[in-house]
């Protein structure tokens, strides 16, 4: 429910022209693991039929997701699966999504504002990007 409310009020502030109140970055960092592991690891587990159309074509990518100096994730895609584990763990990524907190869950929720992602980095293929932005996207609505 908290981040529900995160995300509401954010679309509300944004709608409205208001600045978006800060996040403070534990309830930020909740928010990508819970955007990551539940919406889309979930979604991507019980309903895989809605991602056939971005997965299935995927030669199969790796994110590393880093929010902050202490929290970060790896993603894995491909035909049928968006797995997370938690941490940096070990070897290359084929993209790397990184900034504080806040930002890079505003980020990940399309939620960025007119500045667009300022605060975060992306370094990597933007086609595994717009897959990931893809599957977010499918496993939010």
């Amino acid at each position: 429910m908290a981040q529900e409310t995160v995300v509401h009020r954010i679309d509300a502030e944004l709608a409205t022209g208001a600045p978006v109140t800060a996040v403070p970055d534990d309830l930020a960092v909740d928010g990508v693991d819970e955007l990551l592991k539940v919406f889309a690891g979930y979604a991507v587990a019980e309903w895989g039929e809605y991602f056939t159309e971005i997965l299935d074509g995927s030669p199969g990518h790796t994110f590393l997701v880093r929010a902050g100096d202490e929290a970060a994730w790896r993603v894995r895609t491909g035909p049928g699966e968006f797995t997370v584990t938690d941490g940096a763990g070990d070897g290359t990524a084929d993209v790397t999504l990184s900034g504080s907190p806040e930002d890079v869950l505003r980020s990940l929720w399309n939620r960025a504002g007119a500045d667009g992602d300022h605060g975060v980095t992306v370094e990597g293929d933007p086609r595994a990007v717009a897959e990931l932005r893809r599957c977010l996207v499918v496993a939010t609505q």
